[in-house]
């Protein structure tokens, strides 16, 4: 910094623009977002009082995508700023063939959509970037695209192709790992990687790897010390704890991420915090709890985000179910299900349907939760969402068995839980074994 003031007022404008990039750089990797931000927009400025600033076009695309990466984290990936830098940068794409610059510019205009859930756009774009950055064939941008298009994927409730497009990045990956990844981009590629990995694993019904790949990329994320890649793996790593059912794991990650969130005012991963965090307060007695979690809710859709809100809501009408607010469930799973309508992000559905199926039960709709089950059961085989399907198989059974129905059960079940290979000692796998267990 102190180099790139001295070489502005010396008027060496050509050296200050570098070396004021490379102290935004710098301070990216720390992260000092303020100061990095600062030190970017010096050398725009710089580069608008050149004679010849078109020469300098492929420079300042750079310095607009390093900056957009600290907008997203700081003020939200859809904010105005953000989408500003972006759409800036978008204008003038035709100034570099370099396809990884490119692919970053590529990038903001799908997290916009992708954030706010408009997965069927989204999918449009990364087909697109997925052709283009296979027909030029470097790795890096193949790397990015089809990690884009196995984002999009998961919400779509597709997850076996989502991991098909996921061992192409990471293969990639494995072939062009580079020290600097992280100071490149917003988070370092090869946790983004793990972190949807795990997301399709967990849904496709492979537990226990799950649970390895998302320590891998939290160990991972700390080891680079780069705080916006260790919440964006505490993100996904919660989120499987709570799939799993493990309120201790998910407790010990939320609070690692919103240390790092509250230290360096990274709006965006506080407010994903906040759900993890109302939600174990609720399950642990805190009365006001659910009431802030929909405020949070309320906070998050007002950014202009609805990416895995149904996720979420699901999680807030079990919780609405465990306090014996049925009515108030089934307001939120309706509410849920509208916005999958309008959306497209399906992946949550069956999780859904099953949940309607215990509020009818709770109201003793047998008939009706019945067939809420079986649609549940039905949607998440399309899916190949095995993780769900069992949820689903073992309410249905469970239904029968308490109906005298045993031998309906164990033809519902069976077959469901036998497919399994691994998760033994997770809670939906136990209970299916316990189900099992009692109708023999």
């Amino acid at each position: 910094e102190l180099i790139a003031h001295h070489a502005t007022e010396a008027g060496v404008k050509e050296k200050a623009i570098d070396v004021w990039k490379r102290a935004g750089t710098a301070n990216m990797a720390l992260p000092a977002y303020e100061e990095a931000a600062n030190q970017l927009n010096f050398a725009l400025d710089l580069i608008a009082q050149l004679d010849d600033p078109e020469a300098w076009r492929e420079r300042e695309l750079e310095i607009l995508v390093q900056l957009a990466q600290i907008m997203m984290p700081k003020h939200g990936y859809v904010s105005e700023a953000a989408n500003q830098i972006f759409a800036r940068a978008a204008a003038m794409i035709d100034a570099t063939e370099n396809m990884e610059l490119r692919m970053a510019i590529y990038y903001g205009s799908w997290i916009g959509p992708y954030l706010r859930a408009q997965h069927e756009a989204g999918l449009a774009l990364t087909t697109k970037f997925v052709d283009e950055a296979d027909r030029r064939g470097a790795a890096i941008p193949r790397l990015i695209a089809h990690r884009m298009r196995a984002a999009t994927l998961i919400s779509l409730g597709r997850p076996a192709e989502a991991l098909d497009h996921l061992e192409v990045s990471f293969g990639l990956y494995q072939q062009d790992q580079n020290p600097d990844f992280a100071s490149r981009f917003a988070q370092e590629p090869g946790v983004q990687i793990k972190c949807y990995q795990l997301l399709g694993l967990w849904m496709a019904g492979y537990a226990d790897q799950a649970l390895d790949v998302a320590a891998q990329a939290t160990d991972t994320a700390r080891n680079l010390q780069h705080s916006n890649t260790i919440c964006y793996a505490a993100l996904h790593h919660a989120l499987l704890a709570m799939w799993c059912h493990d309120d201790d794991l998910l407790k010990a990650i939320n609070d690692e991420s919103l240390s790092v969130a509250t230290e360096h005012g990274m709006s965006f991963w506080l407010t994903f915090g906040a759900f993890f965090d109302e939600l174990l307060k609720s399950r642990r007695g805190d009365k006001g709890a659910m009431g802030r979690l929909q405020a949070a809710f309320d906070e998050y859709l007002a950014s202009g985000c609805q990416l895995w809100l149904p996720l979420f809501m699901a999680e807030q009408a079990k919780e609405y179910l465990r306090l014996g607010r049925s009515s108030k469930a089934s307001d939120v799973v309706h509410a849920a299900l509208d916005l999958i309508e309008a959306t497209s992000e399906r992946w949550t559905l069956a999780e859904l349907y099953r949940i309607e199926g215990e509020i009818h039960l709770a109201g003793a709709k047998s008939e009706d939760a019945a067939a809420s089950f079986q649609r549940a059961i039905e949607v998440a085989r399309r899916q190949g969402a095995k993780s769900l399907e069992l949820r689903a198989a073992t309410g249905l059974a469970r239904l029968s068995a308490d109906q005298g129905d045993g031998a309906t059960a164990r033809e519902v079940l069976q077959p469901v839980y036998d497919w399994f290979t691994e998760g033994f000692e997770t809670a939906d796998l136990k209970e299916a074994r316990a189900l099992l267990d009692r109708l023999a």
